[in-house]
């Protein structure tokens, strides 16, 4: 039994170090064989040439420089903790021209537990994503990359058709993600601006965190058609806007999240044409994010959770990967219905909160929905009636 036993701690123990590591760099040759390849005095050109030596766990390094290509597949890993890696060195210093549709691109079930880290994806306003995952790719991370200038969706991950095979398990994080098909007819849409966004995630029990996402021409984060038990976190996203050169514009929104067991916290919005942060479905937490100066409204839909607040954050938040977050000031009083503060509802609040709604400052955003609306003036109305001030969502 004991023979046995060690017979199998020994298999385990083999096969966890027998995965080997390849080189790629400016300086090598593809007639370089795998064998070479695993010497840093003898890399590969390309990184498909690279990728072609792998077998599952093994690593691939990437060195610096520019390379035009795409990447059709990587094989798969052995485990979240032994997954294939392919990664540049040092990080952010390579550089993937798109030659192809996708800069990476994994799908069916079969493509999973793999580290993608370290590069710059440029898609020249020709490649429309930088990373594709579709028909339940899973276990894949994307980790300190820089995706840019694509033409559909910076990350696109989704099914075909109406099918319900989501990727799943999909960690994207500590990525700058912008500039998707920006001042360009958004392929996504024929002629219509605001839907080449910068993660396009329909994906399961997954985590979006410490991310960039600005400047796209769709919204920065949209979990659609549906993505459950997804968490979006520390992501800072700002400036997505229609920005289609012809054609219709559609506003877009800095946070969209459909499904059921979604967390959205600790997140930075602003500065987009549409909402900040608009969560639908059911059993969602939403809390401590900060959403302000969205054309659209600040926040909408289901939300639940303390601390949606519509200002900007204090400084060093959200924190640097791997910090702690700072703890968020209490939210705001609500505003009251005595508009002008004289310790009394009248007409004259109403006058005010008509002015407000017709494009004055917004000062007494009553139902706290992040505008100076109809909805307001009706509560200061019904408070001068004598109903009592009804604030909050």
């Amino acid at each position: 039994m004991n023979r046995l036993f060690l017979s199998a701690t020994l298999l385990l123990l083999g096969s966890s170090v027998q995965a080997a590591t390849y080189y790629v760099a400016k300086t090598g040759s593809n007639t370089n064989t795998c064998a070479q390849a695993a010497s840093q005095a003898s890399p590969k050109l390309t990184i498909s040439a690279g990728v072609g030596c792998l077998s599952a766990g093994d690593t691939l390094i990437v060195k610096s420089g520019a390379y035009s290509e795409s990447i059709g597949s990587v094989p798969s890993g052995i485990s979240e903790a032994q997954p294939t890696r392919v990664m540049a060195e040092p990080l952010l210093s390579v550089t993937m021209n798109v030659s192809g549709e996708d800069g990476f691109r994994f799908s069916g079930s079969s493509a999973r537990y793999v580290l993608i880290k370290g590069f710059i994806l440029e898609g020249q306003f020709s490649a429309s994503n930088g990373i594709s995952l579709y028909e339940g790719a899973n276990y894949i991370e994307i980790h300190t990359c820089e995706i840019r200038n694509f033409m559909n969706q910076g990350i696109a991950s989704q099914t075909s058709g109406s099918g319900s095979n989501y990727p799943h398990h999909i960690k994207v994080i500590n990525c700058d993600i912008h500039s998707t098909s920006k001042g360009k007819i958004c392929t996504g849409s024929g002629t219509k601006g605001g839907y080449c966004h910068g993660l396009y995630f329909g994906a399961n029990d997954s985590l979006v965190d410490h991310n960039k996402l600005h400047d796209n021409n769709g919204f920065g984060i949209q979990v659609y058609p549906v993505g459950n038990r997804t968490v979006v976190s520390n992501n800072v996203v700002y400036n997505n806007r229609s920005s289609n050169p012809s054609g219709t514009n559609e506003s877009v929104t800095g946070i969209f999240a459909n499904g059921t067991g979604n967390q959205i916290f600790n997140n930075v919005v602003y500065g987009q044409d549409g909402g900040g942060i608009h969560v639908l479905g059911s059993g969602n937490s939403t809390h401590d994010n900060y959403s302000y100066n969205n054309g659209g409204g600040n926040y909408s839909g289901s939300l639940s959770g303390p601390n949606n607040l519509q200002t900007a954050p204090p400084a060093g938040f959200p924190p640097p990967l791997g910090g702690t977050p700072p703890p968020p000031p209490p939210p705001p009083p609500a505003a009251s219905c005595d508009v002008n503060k004289d310790s009394s509802v009248n007409v004259v609040d109403v006058q005010q909160a008509v002015n407000q709604a017709l494009g004055a400052a917004c000062a007494s955003d009553i139902n706290q929905d992040g505008s100076c609306n109809v909805v307001d003036v009706q509560r200061v109305v019904n408070a001068a009636l004598g109903g009592g001030c009804i604030t909050g969502p």
